[in-house]
């Protein structure tokens, strides 16, 4: 993979992380399938049926040392069987198991047991949308999905023969940053709506003595209140939502934002926003050139 490049130990274990490591959100995509009514579930996308048409129809790379499975497993799923074992000393509670696509990682759920056992029909699963896309059905496995699944493509000087089996040699792991993220974004935001529409609004009671403190000392000005922070609710939707849109904002007041002017205000050098408190509340910082001084 990546050409063949010479790595250190440090650098094997990053990319390491980079391809195999989900970050618990296996559990996010288990509770998207659940609850969205099938319009996405990851065990029908690695469906080893549809090894030949993956490339094509969704950009994922499938994993060389795979094929398309002969049989089912034992829970009635077609996941692709390996030809060749991964490495030793990838821990499956850690990294979960191969999926045969690259950057997707299978996970033994814990939920499925007593009950859910009893009501699971692969059969049904397989050939009954009514059956599949109940709300509530729990599934044998959870799908994990690593940075590689959108960042890793073919390496352009050593193209596949075969698009759907690809050798180690054709995997690159840093090209096309997003290809898959696109088509995936309306499902993203669909999802996020609806949990817009059905939690609670969360909206903290503001004393109204502090309140009209705060007015007293610094509502001078059309463009104040310069300092701003908020809460977060729970969840893990929200939470990568924020940090990915907090991370492009961060990087565009360094990089992007011309010096001295955030949006309409011409006195901004510096700008951030930050997390607090275990990442249930954030804060904006920000350094204004006529007073030189931070403030928050």
């Amino acid at each position: 993979m990546d050409g063949g490049i010479a790595l250190s130990s440090d650098e094997i274990k990053g990319r390491n992380t980079w391809n195999l490591w989900c970050g618990g959100n296996e559990q996010f995509w288990d509770r998207v399938a659940r609850e969205a009514l099938g319009l996405f579930d990851l065990l029908k996308t690695i469906d080893s049926r549809h090894r030949g048409e993956r490339f094509k129809e969704l950009g994922l790379i499938n994993q060389p040392g795979f094929k398309q499975a002969t049989k089912p497993d034992k829970y009635g799923l077609w996941i692709d069987e390996a030809v060749e074992g991964e490495p030793a000393g990838i821990d499956p509670a850690v990294n979960g198991r191969p999926t045969g696509v690259m950057g997707f990682r299978l996970f033994d759920n814990p939920s499925f047991k007593g009950d859910a056992v009893k009501q699971w029909d692969p059969e049904k699963f397989n050939n009954d949308p009514q059956y599949a896309t109940q709300k509530g059905l729990i599934r044998p496995y959870r799908v994990g999905v690593s940075c590689g699944s959108c960042h890793i493509a073919f390496h352009p000087p050593q193209p596949p023969l075969d698009v759907n089996n690809p050798k180690w040699e054709n995997p690159h792991g840093v090209h096309e940053p997003g290809r898959q993220s696109f088509r995936a974004a309306p499902i993203y935001l669909f999802f996020l709506r609806q949990l817009e529409k059905s939690d609670p609004e969360l909206c903290p009671t503001v004393d109204q003595a502090y309140s009209d403190e705060l007015a007293f000392s610094e509502d001078h000005d059309v463009t104040n209140q310069f300092s701003a922070m908020g809460s977060l609710k729970p969840g893990v939707v929200r939470l990568r939502t924020i940090i990915g849109v907090l991370g492009t904002v961060n990087y565009a007041a360094r990089h992007v934002v011309r010096t001295g002017r955030l949006g309409r205000i011409r006195t901004i050098d510096f700008a951030r926003w930050v997390f607090l408190d275990e990442r249930k509340r954030m804060v904006f910082f920000k350094l204004r050139r006529q007073c030189g001084e931070l403030h928050g």
